[in-house]
C-alpha cells in the first residue's frame, strides 16, 4: 500500500491512474483533479474556490510545453500607491505580448513566434487574432495580416493585410494597404485606398483618396495601375464620386472647403472643379463653373485631353456630345454664366445664356445668342441660326457697341 505521501504526488504531478485521487482527497482534503471536480461551491462570483494565483504574478496555462494562454493582472502604477485596473488577457503565441503598464488589454490569439507578434499597446485595446496586429487604447484589429488600429480612442480594422486606421473612431473593414486617417472616416474595402478627410468614406475600388470633410467615393480606381494619381480623388468637403477611373470632385488646391459639393457620377479623366458642379459621366470632362452641369460625352481625341467637353463658367450646361464648351474659358466663371451646349462636337456657347443646341464647330459667342444647329455657323448680338452651314448673322458686340448697351439701345 502507498504511503500517504507517494499517494499526494501521484495526484497531484498526474503521474499515475488519476482513478485514486478520490481516495486521496478523503484524506487531504479537496484539490482540482485531473479528470474534474464537482461540488466546488462556486455558484456566486467570486468564488471560493479557483485555479489561479493570489497575488500581483501572472498565471498561465501551457501546451506541450509552450505557452498557449496567459492573464497578468492588470496595474496601474501610480505616485503613492498600486491600483488595479482590470486583467490582461493574452491568448495564442507566446510571442504575444501587452505594453506594460496598461490595463484591460485582450489578446485573444493568432500571432507567430518570428515577426509575427500581436501586440497591445494601449488601454482595453483588443486583438482578436491573425498575426503582427496591433491595438492601441480602446481600439480592435480583429485579425488579418499586419493590420494597425493605433487611433488614441475607438479605431477599428477588422481584418484585411496592411490596414491602418489611426485617428479616433475610424474604421477599415478589410482589403488591404487602405488608410483611414482621419477622425470618423472609413474605408470599407478594397487595395490601397486613403479616406483622409474628417468623416470621409471609400467603400472599395483601388487606389482613391477622399480627402474632403465628409467626402465619398464609392468604387472604382486607378486608370492606370502603375500610376498612384491615377485613382479616384475627392478633395474638397461633401464632394461625391461615384466610381471610374482618375475621376476627381472638388478642385484639388489644398484648400477643402472652397469647392464643396462637386460630383462625378462616373467614367473618366472627369473633373468636377467647381462648387456643387456635375459631371455625370464620359471621358475627359471639366465642370469648372459653380453648379457647372456635364452629362456626359468627352473626348473627341482620345490622345488630347483638351477635346473633352467643358463648363468654364457659373451654371453653364453641357449636355454630350465632343469638345464642347459652355462659358468663354478666360479664367473668370461668373461673366458668361448659364450658357448651354446640348450635344455635338466642337461646339461653343461663349455668350451669357448663350445656346448651341447641336451640329459641329457651331458658336453661340453673344449673350442671349442661339445656334440650333448646322456646321461652322457663328451668332451674334442676340442673333439665332437655326441650322445650315457657316451663316454668321448679327454684329459681335464689341464692333456693334463699343460699350455694354443699356436695354433700351438693344434691337
Amino acid at each position: 500500500m502507498m504511503s500517504k505521501s507517494t499517494l499526494l504526488v501521484t495526484c497531484l504531478l498526474g503521474l499515475f491512474f488519476v482513478s485514486i485521487c478520490p481516495d486521496a482527497s478523503a484524506q487531504f482534503g479537496p484539490f482540482w483533479a485531473l479528470s474534474g471536480n464537482n461540488n466546488t461551491g462556486c455558484n456566486v462570483t467570486p468564488c471560493a474556490n479557483f485555479v489561479g494565483t493570489t497575488d500581483l504574478n501572472s498565471f498561465e496555462i501551457h501546451v506541450n510545453g509552450d505557452r498557449v494562454y496567459r492573464i497578468e493582472p492588470g496595474i496601474i502604477d501610480s505616485r503613492f500607491f498600486t491600483i488595479l485596473g482590470s486583467p490582461n488577457i493574452i491568448g495564442g503565441s507566446r510571442s504575444n505580448a501587452v505594453t506594460p503598464g496598461i490595463t484591460g488589454a485582450t489578446i485573444a490569439g493568432g500571432g507567430q513566434l518570428l515577426n509575427g507578434t500581436n501586440r497591445v499597446t494601449g488601454d482595453y485595446g483588443t486583438v482578436g487574432g491573425g498575426e503582427s496586429n496591433t491595438a492601441s487604447n480602446d481600439s480592435t484589429v480583429g485579425g488579418g495580416e499586419s493590420n494597425t488600429a493605433s487611433g488614441t480612442s475607438g479605431s477599428t480594422v477588422s481584418g484585411g493585410e496592411s490596414n491602418t486606421a489611426s485617428s479616433d473612431y475610424s474604421t477599415v473593414s478589410g482589403g488591404d494597404f487602405n488608410t483611414a486617417s482621419s477622425n470618423y472616416s472609413t474605408v470599407s474595402g478594397g487595395s490601397g485606398n486613403t479616406a483622409s478627410g474628417f468623416a470621409s468614406i471609400v467603400a472599395g475600388g483601388f487606389g482613391n483618396t477622399a480627402s474632403g470633410e465628409k467626402a465619398t467615393i464609392a468604387g472604382g480606381g486607378r486608370a492606370n495601375d502603375k500610376d498612384i494619381t491615377s485613382g479616384n480623388r475627392v478633395t474638397d468637403g461633401f464632394g461625391t464620386v461615384g466610381g471610374g477611373g482618375n475621376n476627381q470632385a472638388g478642385n484639388g488646391d489644398g484648400d477643402t472647403t472652397n469647392a464643396p459639393y462637386a460630383t462625378v457620377a462616373g467614367g473618366g479623366n472627369n473633373t468636377a472643379s467647381g462648387t456643387a458642379a456635375t459631371v455625370a459621366g464620359g471621358r475627359g470632362n471639366t465642370a469648372s463653373g459653380v453648379k457647372a452641369t456635364i452629362a456626359g460625352g468627352g473626348m473627341t481625341d482620345e490622345s488630347n485631353s483638351a477635346t473633352g467637353n467643358r463648363v468654364t463658367d457659373d451654371f453653364g450646361t453641357v449636355g454630350g456630345g465632343g469638345n464642347n464648351q459652355a462659358g468663354n474659358g478666360d479664367g473668370d466663371t461668373t461673366n458668361t454664366t448659364y450658357a448651354t451646349v446640348a450635344g455635338g462636337g466642337n461646339n461653343t456657347a461663349s455668350g451669357a445664356a448663350a445656346t448651341v443646341s447641336g451640329g459641329i464647330s457651331n458658336t453661340a459667342r453673344s449673350d442671349y445668342s442661339t445656334v440650333s444647329g448646322g456646321a461652322s455657323n457663328t451668332a451674334n448680338r442676340l442673333a439665332s441660326v437655326s441650322g445650315g452651314f457657316s451663316n454668321t448673322p448679327g454684329l459681335p458686340w464689341a464692333e456693334a457697341f463699343p460699350t455694354p448697351p443699356a436695354a433700351t439701345d438693344l434691337p
